[in-house]
């Protein structure tokens, strides 16, 4: 299919939410959703199951659908991993603006997705795990981070890190590592790293409290006689 006929197709889904919005079977329609009717029925649902959240960025109602199932008014917790009872696989691949207006939000989890791009984060929350994404590069992270968990995507750079940050978790995956330690925020007190694939390490003498500097980075800077550069 191409570009056109998707589009009328994603179109023609709306329409039939919109419409069946009020019935026991609305939820079926929605892109989002893994039912036990779909399960049943995978020829009826089929043509649509190219639908991403990319598709539907331009329909409020169906975002704020998404958005709202997630969140936890009571704790404040915005959690989701794609979980195939209940979660389309491969649904979740782009953060919508609507995630923003939590403004109230103090944790945000999207694990085990589609995530490219770190963008339209709540501003206030302190908790943040972006694991198990197709995430390039840091960027984007609210100023009141202090946990930041990124382990599996396709990072190769420590960048952009706020200084917030106390607490950073970022492992590489299938081939794609970080080889240099840098640009690390004066506040950080715990860093997990996939230390074996580190080549070079800035000066971290600014770090305080030093618990950064744990025995693998020790072990590692010992044993393989790293070069440590200045930090710019």
């Amino acid at each position: 299919m191409d570009l056109v006929q998707n589009k009328e197709i994603v179109e023609e889904l709306i329409s039939i939410i919109e419409k069946s919005e009020d019935s026991e079977y609305a939820d079926d329609y929605y892109p989002f959703y893994a039912t036990r009717t779909k399960y049943q029925n995978p020829e009826k649902f089929k043509k649509y199951d190219f639908i991403t959240m990319k598709d539907i960025l331009h329909n409020e109602n169906l975002v704020k659908e998404f958005c709202d199932w997630k969140y936890n008014d009571d704790t404040h917790e915005w959690y989701y991993e794609c979980h195939p009872d209940c979660d389309k696989n491969g649904f979740f691949n782009a953060i919508p603006s609507f995630m923003t207006t939590y403004t109230n939000l103090n944790e945000l989890t999207i694990v085990h997705s589609e995530i490219i791009k770190i963008e339209n984060l709540p501003p206030n929350i302190t908790y943040l795990d972006l694991s198990c994404n197709k995430i390039e590069k840091i960027e984007n992270i609210p100023p009141k981070v202090k946990s930041l968990y990124l382990y599996f995507n396709k990072i190769q750079k420590l960048e952009n890190i706020p200084e917030s940050v106390t607490l950073l978790h970022i492992c590489g995956h299938l081939g794609i590592y970080i080889t240099k330690i840098e640009n690390l925020p004066s506040k950080l007190e715990q860093l997990n790293i996939s230390w074996e694939h580190i080549n070079e390490i800035e000066d971290l003498s600014y770090l305080h409290p030093l618990e950064v500097l744990n025995a693998d980075f020790t072990n590692k800077k010992n044993q393989l006689g790293l070069s440590v550069s200045r930090r710019v």
